[in-house]
């Protein structure tokens, strides 16, 4: 192995600590505070009670995505998706979504390797779970996925907000 490959593998091993430490921390802060927080401390609306610090953490992610979700926003930002608004790294509840679409309440996941370990696969589908309770749909991509099938998961993504937007005019037709 050259020295750039383990230079690039040290880095992925590095982002994959600081998923896992991020979501750990996430995990402990919410058990820490639990009920304590008020409801001043929450934005309510398309944040679904998301607390205020994690706001910051978004942020952060924003300011450094990955190929992946680099790559997925070309397509989903300046409304190119049916229209509608996409957000990155926008905080749900406790959690932060990748890309999120208020309007139709739809999450879109990019999974990297990390996702793969029984532990996160877990907390993923739990996630899932809890969002899903709250109304919200959520769809998940692998990476590589996403940059070596951008025109499929194009599709798949358009497929689902069509079907939510169809789904959303049948629940509220205009008036």
């Amino acid at each position: 192995m050259g020295s750039s490959s383990t230079i690039l593998l040290f880095k992925q091993k590095i982002q994959v600590l600081r998923v896992v430490i991020r979501d750990s921390l996430f995990t402990f802060i919410i058990q820490k505070k639990g009920n304590e927080m008020t409801s001043d401390e929450h934005k309510i609306t398309m944040f679904a009670g998301a607390p205020i610090w994690l706001f910051s953490f978004a942020k952060e992610l924003r300011a450094k995505p990955s190929p992946a979700e680099e790559h997925l926003w070309k397509y989903l930002s300046k409304n190119q998706c049916c229209g509608l608004r996409f957000r990155r790294q926008h905080p749900l509840l406790y959690f932060i979504a990748d890309f999120y679409c208020h309007e139709i309440k739809l999450v879109v996941e990019v999974d990297g390797n990390i996702h793969l370990i029984p532990e996160q696969f877990q907390y993923d589908e739990s996630r899932t779970q809890e969002l899903v309770a709250k109304g919200i749909t959520v769809i998940r991509f692998t990476n590589e996925a996403i940059l070596n099938e951008t025109k499929f998961v194009m599709a798949i993504i358009t497929e689902t907000v069509q079907k939510l937007l169809l789904q959303k005019k049948q629940h509220f037709p205009p008036t």
